[in-house]
């Protein structure tokens, strides 16, 4: 093994050097392009006083210098934090006082002025394309100072989940934890040198980086997207032969109403094609069936990355997200009871997994659960395990409202809400009621056919998904209002 993740991506591409490591915005980059950048980036960075241990701040889209600080951030050491370019400047002010970087690299110029008078003056602000430039120069890293920068156990990344919220909980994760995940992925997946990968995921996200990571670990192609639009993502995987994703589920939705989409999958172009959640329609699962592409469920969390995976085929059990993959082990926790990890019971998903984070930086603490001498996460995912070791997810444990001193989970009403084949996609949410306290909304997307019939009479499929739902719901869990919207706004990460 290597003495770092860039030394030992370098290795596995000995000899493949001229072979496309990246495609991004039409532009294709052999790895020894991709290697000679990042060691200009890297005397770069140290001439800015970065060394083991700084945190490097960039808030940017998808881009081929976020690939590069994060090579060049795990050869020196550094910690790299990419952040959702998304968030309002509020937003981002609290996730860099999170944080507390030396130094924040802004695509935007406006971000950077926001920003400037706002962050502590510790802080160094570059405008990303200022420092892009000298990745372009010529360059010969002194190998002496570069042996002494780094270990494995060094912090490498940082992301930030419940970022939106305005309440950070900044997950670090060591190289070691990066290069164990991306191994574990090669294999399960069987991702060789003729793999071909597309990835619409921001690098901001885990799901992001995991796509970086098991592309050059692999000595895959990677096709990188700026953003996710379901057409754009179709040609590009055409034009490039794509055989490997792991799309989140609101953009694989996205793509199954594209018929050019369906084509792709029923040719058996892609070897594996994996979700990231259960929610996947009945006219989806129909489809897969059809396919000889192969389909897998999965279920896993950014501080513990992947822990169960299933093949969705017509054996496996309808709606579960699999079993443990190697090395992980689950365990279901009910604080209220004695029957925790009994068969078919809601309980609190906790793992335990080598593939575990490192910590939450700052004063966060992390939520374990100790059994056996594990240090299991207590992941705020509710589900339950049938007595084969299936596990089901159920929703998050934060996922509910209180109707009047009863606990509805919001998730049993999107669940039934999606059993309508009409529906394309689905939001519930909690809202302030007068009587009860907090009373179930649903926001629901329609079918291109139930959309023209709803600009007709919108209080008539309203009706339909009420009357539907009152057939399946208790009284306590209706929606007390449901509105049809045209599509429903999502974050970069899906």
């Amino acid at each position: 093994m290597e003495s770092n993740l860039f030394d030992e991506i370098n290795l596995g591409w000995l000899g493949k050097g001229h072979n496309t490591a990246i495609v991004f915005e039409g532009e294709e980059y052999n790895y020894d392009e991709i290697k000679r950048k990042t060691n200009a980036l890297i005397i770069k960075l140290t001439k800015l006083n970065v060394h083991e241990g700084t945190k490097i701040a960039l808030i940017s889209k998808n881009n081929i210098f976020s690939v590069l600080l994060i090579l060049a951030c795990a050869k020196i050491g550094a910690l790299c934090a990419p952040i959702n370019d998304e968030l309002n400047i509020d937003q981002t002010e609290v996730q860099l006082k999170t944080i507390n970087p030396s130094l924040c690299i802004a695509e935007s110029s406006r971000i950077l002025d926001l920003l400037g008078k706002k962050i502590s003056p510790d802080c160094n602000f570059i405008l990303l394309s200022k420092i892009e430039d000298s990745c372009n120069e010529s360059s010969e890293l002194d190998l002496i100072v570069c042996e002494k920068l780094c270990k494995w156990d060094s912090d490498l990344l940082l992301t930030s989940s419940s970022g939106s919220t305005g309440k950070p909980k900044p997950i670090v994760f060591s190289q070691r934890v990066k290069l164990l995940r991306a191994k574990s992925a090669i294999t399960i997946w069987k991702l060789s040198s003729n793999s071909v990968v597309i990835n619409a995921s921001p690098l901001h996200h885990s799901l992001g980086q995991r796509h970086l990571f098991i592309a050059l670990l692999s000595q895959s192609t990677l096709i990188l997207m700026k953003r996710f639009r379901s057409s754009d993502w179709i040609d590009l995987a055409i034009k490039y032969n794509a055989n490997f994703a792991i799309p989140v589920t609101t953009h694989l939705r996205s793509l199954f109403s594209e018929e050019r989409f369906k084509t792709i999958i029923l040719s058996g172009q892609f070897s594996a094609i994996v979700s990231s959640s259960a929610e996947l329609s009945q006219d989806m699962r129909k489809i897969m069936s059809q396919s000889p592409t192969n389909f897998y469920e999965m279920y896993g969390a950014s501080e513990i990355g992947t822990a169960t995976i299933i093949k969705l085929d017509d054996q496996s059990p309808k709606n579960s997200v699999g079993k443990a993959i190697k090395n992980c082990k689950i365990f279901i926790y009910h604080k209220d009871s004695d029957c925790s990890n009994t068969f078919n019971n809601v309980g609190e998903i906790c793992v335990v997994s080598p593939y575990a984070f490192t910590r939450y930086l700052g004063e966060t603490k992390t939520p374990t659960l100790e059994i056996e001498d594990n240090q299991y996460f207590k992941t705020g995912d509710l589900g339950w395990m049938d007595n084969n070791g299936f596990l089901y997810y159920a929703g998050r444990l934060d996922d509910r409202v209180n109707v009047g001193g009863i606990s509805v989970y919001l998730n049993d009403i999107s669940e039934s809400i999606k059993r309508l084949d009409f529906i394309v996609d689905v939001a519930i949410v909690g809202i302030y009621n007068d009587y009860f306290g907090m009373v179930p909304a649903a926001a629901v997307v329609l079918d291109s056919h139930h959309k023209a019939i709803a600009k007709l009479n919108e209080t008539k499929i309203i009706k339909k998904i009420a009357a539907f739902l009152a057939s399946n719901l208790s009284p306590y869990q209706l929606p007390r209002i449901i509105k049809i919207y045209i599509d429903l706004p999502l974050l970069s990460s899906g």
